[in-house]
């Protein structure tokens, strides 16, 4: 799945909440946990998506 997304997603935080929060709405947690998972420093907004 992360081959698939842009490399600017991951220097940008307001897009990587975006990809978060559109891959939670489609049920895609195990991709969303991963990107999470996968970041060095979450913000609060990364964290509210994840709990949607």
């Amino acid at each position: 799945m992360s081959s698939r997304i842009p490399k600017s997603f991951f220097s940008s935080p307001h897009l990587l909440t975006s990809l978060l929060d559109a891959l939670m709405k489609c049920g895609d947690v195990a991709h969303a946990e991963s990107l999470f998972s996968s970041e060095k420093e979450n913000d609060l907004p990364s964290y509210g998506a994840m709990m949607k």
